[in-house]
């Protein structure tokens, strides 16, 4: 057998690498609870299997059985084998740590199935051979400390565990009852088989990096790119792509469809990033057992079918942590430290520059996020029934993210990162997801936002300069509207882009059983919401008050300043502590507490609802009702002195409380504290992301566009000419007033100009909504005039005055060309201006996806560079030799 060596030091720890190695020290904490003196081994489960927790464990915390808390040893063996280990950091001594590690790493090598059938652990391989793969590595970096005999052990269960992985070919695992897959066929709606995929590339993956002379090699790497190639199958995409990877063309490998045809992926119901990342984490992991050997990983662990374009998806849903933004899935999010690899992949081994960027950003969050109670946990927040769960797993990734950035030169050297301005332009675009996922998004310089209309998610959030802890917009929290679970009977939806519309920018508008609401999103990341009044609770945020120092905003508190004074979220609000909000005083007769959604499954329950002014209690005996009440704990004990008395909801009302079924507590005779506000019919709200004070002051006074119908609504956000039809009838030629001083903005269609104000003749289909970008702008001495445009480069002006003649200058709306123009009294003429783009434009195509994806065959360059309406770009298709005759097809693409 030919030798391998392990990964050798090649390149000096600094920044990201170094920061990778300083959180796994820190971990080590952590990771040092799992140590069991009494057996003189990291635990075999994070939490036992009968529920009880083992005896002798520093870890009083509930974990689920199935994390195998031992593999915590990859997360050892990379400080113990790379950088300056230190001791401060890690809170246990070198040398200790390393007998835990040999030690354990022998135990555990001895009881694994593969070695002895009547093992504690191993041989499944839903999930087994994850954790299997995570100690080989573990057992492979410490391989000069370990014995023969373990040595043996080590070796027999990566080949085991790899020969089953063949053995049962397509088939499912009987030895892992309840997760089934259907062969190679995959699934794609509501649970994608990415994971399920990807776990059997890794058995394979050791198995080829430290038995590469086995004879069963050849088998192990045909299984190997056969699983990692259909991990993010897409058939449109697959079967026209001739990209050859081990000697097959993608089109012979795959067969599964595992993701939508917008590259996205949904588990457990909904959009889930963490899923999506499969296509990232699995390569990675491999990457990394490859660089351990010594090795070069084989093509199929670089060279993922639509990889590029899962990670473009998750790229343009970006926050300012780096990751994704999580609007629908229930849990696994804000699972910071299960992110890091795929995310590492991406700028190492893909080798992209906004990837190292996100990587960059998602590092900064991760040390403060590291530091927040619980400490030294990597991963919070998102699945917190599983109590730490996922922290074994989160180290061996953390620990192979380290590997892919320390051995990098073997990888091409890895991306630079771009600066944090050019990566919000990079990843910038607006993508209609289409109706079964469920969701438009806009990702902008200023801001993110995306419409949801997804069963169980419905909601339009937005998260002003891409803040990943201000406005929380995961799960069942609403988002100005007032319940995620709202029933939608239709919608609409218009993604708008610059190349072909003049304007990147999205109008979605839902049905409600209870009415409409649509949602602009602009390019300077403003959105506008507009609604005919849904439900209480409509305008309601779920907002972020932690102390988490290190992350922008996490000071403890919130502060929220208006034209009638300021409020403060107290920290930790809805956790079941004392909440105190404070207001500027003022007289009223009531105090009402709405409870919109409860923090769990039992409802609300108040020990004391007090209202102070002058330093005393005024509502303390005052007459107080609630709309839900369980016997024996009626509203006024919780106003009636006594912290030991409580009010609570009726057992009956805790399931259908919801932001359309509030929950009201009402005491009178005190101070009044507004709850969240009540969607008034016709009520348009404008939001500006990073906007100072002053500004916003400002634009509250502004006069907003009035007239028409009482369902048409609009707004002039952001310069951008948004309209809403609130009904089911469509609007046509409806004059609305738009206010506006200096120059004239003009949009598409017929605006007439005339001293003191100007008319626009809004036409909306029924339940729709538009954008429409200024088209032209008119400087100077403007008549009464009849201004129509047709696009962005001509209109027709008419002159409405009785006598004289009016001289002004026409401009395209970027100032590109003008012209002056003089017209007589009722005169009429056409003006063309160039210099601009000609848009909007009939054409489909433009901007739309184009095939065959990511691998691109040798010598092709992107095909979007044919769709792209630049005229200076063009898609060269390469060398390769394959040909295929396209039959007749009529596109029918979403708008």
């Amino acid at each position: 057998m030919r030798t391998r060596h392990p990964l050798t030091l090649l390149l000096a720890a600094v920044g990201v690498t170094a920061g990778y190695h300083r959180i796994l020290l820190e971990h080590t904490r952590w990771a040092e609870t799992m140590w069991n003196p009494a057996t003189a081994e990291y635990r075999l489960w994070v939490r036992s299997s009968s529920g009880t927790e083992p005896a002798a464990t520093a870890n009083p915390a509930l974990y689920q059985s199935d994390s195998f808390a031992f593999t915590v040893v990859l997360g050892n063996a990379v400080p113990l084998r790379f950088g300056t280990y230190d001791a401060d950091l890690a809170g246990v001594p070198r040398d200790v740590l390393r007998q835990h590690t040999v030690d354990t790493i022998a135990h555990y090598a001895a009881a694994n199935r593969w070695v002895d059938a009547r093992g504690t652990w191993g041989g499944d391989v839903y999930w087994d051979s994850t954790f299997e793969s995570y100690f080989a590595a573990a057992a492979k970096l410490m391989w000069a400390d370990l014995d023969a005999t373990t040595r043996v052990n080590i070796d027999k269960m990566i080949q085991g565990s790899a020969n089953y992985v063949v053995s049962i070919g397509t088939g499912n695992d009987p030895k892992s009852p309840g997760w089934t897959i259907p062969g190679l066929a995959g699934g794609y709606e509501g649970n994608t088989k990415e994971e399920e995929m990807g776990v059997r590339t890794m058995p394979l993956a050791a198995a080829l990096a430290y038995l590469p002379d086995d004879p069963a090699a050849p088998r192990w790497r045909e299984w190997l790119t056969r699983w990692t190639t259909n991990i993010a199958g897409l058939p449109v995409a697959d079967q026209a792509n001739p990209a050859v990877i081990d000697g097959h063309p993608v089109s012979e490998w795959n067969r599964s469809h595992n993701i939508y045809d917008t590259f996205a992926a949904e588990n457990h119901g909904s959009f889930s990033p963490i899923y999506q990342e499969s296509a990232e984490t699995y390569p990675g992991r491999n990457t990394a057992q490859y660089l351990i050997a010594g090795q070069s990983p084989p093509p199929s662990q670089r060279r993922l079918p639509n990889g590029d374009e899962l990670d473009t998806t998750l790229l343009r849903l970006a926050t300012d942590s780096g990751v994704s933004a999580y609007p629908m899935v229930a849990d696994r999010h804000h699972l910071y430290g299960r992110e890091v690899l795929p995310v590492a992949y991406s700028a190492v081994v893909r080798g992209n520059p906004d990837a190292a960027r996100a990587e960059r950003m998602l590092l900064d969050h991760l040390d403060p996020y590291l530091h927040y109670p619980p400490e030294n946990r990597l991963t919070k927040f998102g699945s917190a029934e599983n109590l730490g769960a996922y922290e074994p797993e989160a180290r061996s990734e953390l620990a192979m993210a380290y590997l892919l950035r320390y051995g990098r030169d073997r990888l091409g050297g890895g991306a630079e990162p771009v600066g944090t301005g050019t990566f919000f332009k990079d990843v910038g675009s607006v993508t209609n997801h289409g109706t079964e996922m469920g969701m438009v998004a806009q990702q902008s310089p200023g801001a993110l936002a995306a419409a949801v209309p997804k069963p169980g998610f419905v909601k339009f959030a937005w998260l002003p300069e891409h803040d990943d802890w201000f406005l929380d917009p995961t799960a069942g929290n609403p988002s100005f509207l007032p319940s995620t679970s709202l029933t939608v009977s239709d919608r609409t939806a218009h993604v708008y882009r610059r190349v072909r519309d003049g304007v990147d920018a999205s109008a979605p508008l839902l049905r409600t059983s209870s009415g409409f609401a649509g949602f602009t999103t602009l390019p300077d990341g403003s959105v506008v919401y507009a609604t005919s009044g849904l439900a209480a609770g409509e305008g309601a945020f779920h907002v972020f008050a932690l102390n988490m120092p290190g992350v922008r905003g996490l000071d403890g508190d919130r502060a929220f300043t208006g034209p009638g004074g300021a409020v403060t979220l107290a920290p930790g609000n809805a956790d079941g502590g004392v909440d105190q909000v404070n207001f500027p005083a003022a007289s009223a007769r009531y105090v009402r507490m709405l409870g919109v959604r409860p923090a769990t499954g039992y409802g609300y329950s108040l020990y004391d609802f007090q209202v102070y002014g002058g330093g005393v209690d005024l509502a303390r005996g005052r007459a107080t009702t609630a709309s839900s009440v369980s016997t024996g704990y009626e509203a006024p004990l919780a106003t009636d002195g006594d912290s030991s008395t409580r009010w609570a909801v009726s057992k009956d009302d805790r399931a259908r409380i919801d932001g359309s079924n509030p929950i009201d507590v009402t005491t009178s005779g005190v101070v009044l504290s507004d709850g969240p506000a009540t969607g008034s019919a016709g009520m348009v709200v404008e939001a500006r992301p990073g906007q100072p004070a002053a500004d916003t002051e400002r634009s509250a006074a502004d006069s907003a566009p009035s007239g028409g119908p009482a369902a048409l609504r609009a707004s002039l956000a952001g310069g951008y000419l948004s309209l809403f039809d609130l009904s089911g009838t469509k609007i046509s030629g409806a004059w609305l007033t738009l206010p506006m001083s200096g120059d004239v903005r003009l949009y598409r269609g017929t605006r007439r100009t005339a001293p003191g104000g100007t008319v626009y003749q809004a036409t909306v289909d029924a339940a729709d909504a538009r954008v429409e970008p200024p088209r032209f702008t008119l400087s100077g001495t403007v008549p009464a005039l009849e201004a129509t445009v047709a696009d962005a480069q001509n209109l027709t002006l008419k002159n409405l005055d009785t006598g004289g003649t009016a001289t002004f200058t026409v401009h395209t709306a970027d100032d590109a060309d003008r012209a002056e123009v003089t017209l007589a009294a009722g005169e009429q003429r056409t003006v063309h201006l160039g210099g601009t783009r000609l848009t909007p434009v009939a054409d489909l195509a433009l901007t739309k996806t184009t095939f065959p994806t990511s691998p691109l065959p040798a010598g092709m360059n992107d095909p979007d560079l044919a769709v792209d309406g630049d005229s200076s770009t063009a898609w060269r298709p390469g060398t390769w030799r394959s040909r295929r005759r396209a039959g007749r097809a009529t596109p029918a693409w979403p708008t």
